[in-house]
């Protein structure tokens, strides 16, 4: 299995800084997607401009996984969190991210 970016840096929180990665790649997916301004999609959003790209540029510090996933909504995506078993005992469990 391969490892994430954020693992072979050895960061602790690697699956949350990969899943906020991947949030904000459908976002700006979505933007693109849509033709939108960033102004245009910080307003569907309920953001700002400047948030809408520092979240383009992947300048993430200071974004939780939940205002990502309410900027998702807000340019009209669904969303979907699934809670499953553990998968390896052996570590706790993990979060990941999965684009349809």
């Amino acid at each position: 299995m391969t490892k994430s970016v954020f693992e072979e840096l050895g960061l602790q929180d690697s699956k949350a800084l990969e899943a906020k990665g991947m949030l904000a790649a459908e976002i700006l997916k979505t933007i693109r997607q849509r033709g939108l301004t960033q102004k245009e999609a910080a307003t569907l959003a309920g953001s700002t401009q400047s948030k809408i790209s520092r979240i383009c540029r992947a300048e993430l510090d200071g974004f939780s996984t939940e205002k990502l996933i309410q900027v998702l909504t807000g340019l009209g995506r669904d969303v979907t969190v699934e809670v499953g078993k553990r998968v390896n005992k052996t570590r706790p469990g993990q979060l990941t991210v999965a684009a349809a």
